[in-house]
Formats: structure tokens, sequence, C-alpha cells
């Protein structure tokens, strides 16, 4: 199957207008909804660059991946749903409104052919700040974090509740936050390498940050 790229050039100053403008806020829940269909249009209209294969399956992809993204920290989270049960009364209901570096990683990667977007440098920001500025091999790392930058994701049940058609147990919170899984560090520094062009120059403590990450991978 053909992929349609993008190149570099065709995504230069592709800011979205709604964030260069800064956000208002709706004083009604009516318009609330109005602004959020409104900003959904614009960044479609603004990101839609892909002229490949199956372009509708793509534009509608990129707006999926799209609605992961959390604005203000940069976080994307691998869905936004806690406890919807792999199968129908089943107990394997995870909680996955958490930033996993391998899948925000692939992510950014399908919005760059999909939307040339301005999430890549919002991300790295927002994974430089929730991993402390560096890591080490007493340090690494995770392979999940909050929205917010959480490190702690410990997991507990809420047995209060039925959960989706009876599935229990509800989860809150994701047990994997505190797995080695060595791969992360170059999912991660892979898709740096292929934003690197679309991304703002590191500074000192991102720069040392990247270093650290190759430097404990191949430890």
């Amino acid at each position: 199957m053909t992929v349609g790229t993008v190149s570099a050039s065709r995504c230069a100053g592709r800011r979205s207008k709604r964030r260069r403008q800064g956000r208002r806020r709706p004083a009604t829940l009516r318009a609330a909804v109005g602004d959020a269909i409104e900003a959904w249009r614009s960044w479609e209209t603004e990101h839609d660059i892909y002229d490949g294969a199956h372009r509708e399956l793509v534009r509608f992809s990129s707006l999926v991946l799209k609605s992961l993204t959390y604005q203000p920290t940069g976080a994307i989270v691998a869905a936004p749903t806690t406890s919807l049960p792999e199968m129908i009364g089943g107990e394997r209901n995870w909680d996955y409104r958490y930033g996993w570096i391998r899948d925000a990683s692939m992510t950014l990667d399908a919005l760059w052919i999909g939307a040339c977007p301005e999430e890549a440098d919002d991300f790295v920001s927002w994974l430089h700040g929730a991993a402390g500025g560096h890591v080490h091999e007493d340090r690494p790392l995770q392979i999940v974090y909050g929205i917010g930058g959480e490190r702690d994701l410990a997991e507990r049940e809420l047995s209060h509740l039925r959960g989706h058609r009876d599935s229990r147990p509800v989860r809150v919170g994701n047990g994997a936050w505190n797995q080695t899984q060595l791969d992360v560090y170059g999912e991660f520094l892979d898709a740096y390498y292929h934003n690197v062009d679309r991304l703002r120059a590191p500074d000192g403590q991102l720069a040392h940050f990247l270093a650290d990450l190759a430097d404990t991978a191949a430890a």
C-alpha cells in the first residue's frame, strides 16, 4: 500500500489559529458546545493536508488521535476511558486514561502523516517534565505517566460501581506504571528523530534529557 507523505515545508507555520489567538471562556453551556464544534472544524480545516491512499480514513483517524491529546499539558492518552471490558462480564477492565510513551510516540508519527500537528513540541515538553528532567539507571523512564505528569498511578478498585454491563471490577489507576519495558527509550527517541525538523531546537536541559535517554538505553 502506498502511503502519502508530507514535506516539512507544507507544515511550516501551521500553528492553530485558535491557539495563536488564545482561548476564550464561553458564557453558557450552549456556547461551550458551539465553541467545541467550531474548534474541531477549524482544526480539521487547518490540518487537512494528507493527499494519499485512503484519504478519508486517514482524516478520520487523525481526528480520533487528536482527540486523545490533553491540551493543557501535551500528554497523549491511550484511551479516554476506564474499565471497558475486553469481554462482557470479564475482569480485564483497565484504566487507559494515561500517557503511555510507546503509544504516544506512535501517535505522533501517525499524526505527522495525517495532519501536520503542533502536538509534538507539547508532548516532548510533557514527557521532559513528567520524567523530572533526567533519567538514569536508578531513576528509569516510566512506561506511563499521568496527564499532569503524575508518576504514582497506583491502581485501586471501585467496588461500589457495577461496571459496564456488570463487568467488574471498575478500576482507577494502572498497575503498569512501575513495570520495566526498555523499548520505550527507543520508541520515544525514534519519534523525536522523525519529527526533529518540526520541533523547536532543544535547550540545554532538554538536550541533556535526550542524552540521558540514549545513555540509559545503551547501558
